[in-house]
């Protein structure tokens, strides 16, 4: 057995909240390098890796997720202890040192994710709008950052603030859209705000 997934149990008890030591079954295991995995059971989200370093063997990387972020580990999410230690003076290391500032970016993470989820959800809903006039109308997803989309003889690009058409569109379909704007809109388009 590797010194963490030998360590992992007693660390997993001895940290506050509900962690348990996550076994993974892997038949690339002999390919990586020894490692466990520590779990929350109130937070999936919440994980901690405990992996022997690259550099030194005789150290372990502690890091783990940070939900809505690109990259993995980040740097100041990660530390390394001693992996000759007893695995309460590690409990006490990831409690001390690496809890506190993955918890806050894990809080941070998680409402960056809510965020990014909630403009996704606008712009489908912007879009459905859009569909019911247009019903042909294809978005342009073979790029994220794209933004743009196609439909006849209309190309459309946006932001999250402005819109350009290039393109035709027939004017009793232009008119329609206009007439299923609230009347306020109208007003403040035709006094320039």
């Amino acid at each position: 057995m590797n010194r963490p997934c030998e360590i992992a149990p007693t660390i997993a008890r001895l940290l506050p909240g509900n962690w348990r030591f996550h076994q993974i079954e892997s038949q690339r295991a002999s390919e990586h390098r020894p490692g466990a995995v520590i779990q929350n059971d109130d937070r999936t989200a919440l994980r901690i890796f405990l992996n022997q370093c690259w550099r030194d063997d005789k150290r372990l990387t502690i890091s783990g997720p940070v939900p809505g972020q690109h990259t993995r580990y980040p740097q100041e999410r990660r530390i390394t202890v001693a992996a000759s230690r007893s695995a309460e003076a590690i409990a006490g290391d990831i409690n001390r040192r690496f809890l506190p500032g993955y918890l806050k970016a894990c809080e941070a993470g998680e409402k960056f994710a809510e965020g990014r989820n909630a403009v996704e959800r606008d712009k489908e809903l912007k879009f459905s709008l859009l569909k019911r006039y247009l019903p042909e109308m294809r978005e342009n997803r073979s790029s994220r950052l794209s933004h743009r989309c196609r439909f006849g003889q209309i190309d459309l690009s946006y932001d999250r603030e402005r819109v350009h058409i290039d393109g035709q569109l027939p004017f009793d379909l232009f008119i329609a859209f206009l007439a299923s704007l609230p009347e306020d809109d109208l007003k403040q388009d035709r006094e320039g705000g």
